[in-house]
């Protein structure tokens, strides 16, 4: 199940529209609308709070079959820094301030030897 799905059969658990869960997460209903079709991604954020009021971990809202958190959060944070994504909220340092050191040492870690493997792509 992709995040969209999720956030969809988390909401219509609830049984909240569109525009209440963006209420209380404090973002449009069309973003929610592009969340839920697979077309935006929320920013972190955002995500703490869909967590929040689902009553689900992070962990748990991110899961799906194929991918772990770390997963989901390395390839968008890829897909921004080497696919030309315009979106660099999910850059904003403000964001990453209370993650644990070991997984900022793991995404530093990461993005290290990503550059690598791009450096030696070209």
């Amino acid at each position: 199940m992709e995040l969209g799905e999720r956030i969809k059969q988390l909401r219509k658990a609830k049984q909240w529209t569109q525009e209440e869960l963006g209420e209380k997460v404090y973002v449009s209903h069309m973003s929610i609308w592009g969340y839920e079709k697979g077309n935006r991604l929320p920013i972190l954020p955002t995500l703490i709070a869909m967590a929040d009021v689902f009553n689900v971990s992070l962990d748990e809202l991110l899961q799906t079959e194929q991918t772990t958190t770390e997963e989901v959060l390395w390839n968008r944070l890829e897909k921004q820094l080497f696919a030309g994504d315009d979106d660099t909220s999910f850059l904003d340092v403000d964001t990453w301030a209370s993650l644990p050191q070991e997984e900022l040492g793991q995404m530093r870690d990461y993005l290290v030897w990503l550059a690598a493997e791009k450096q030696q792509s070209k």
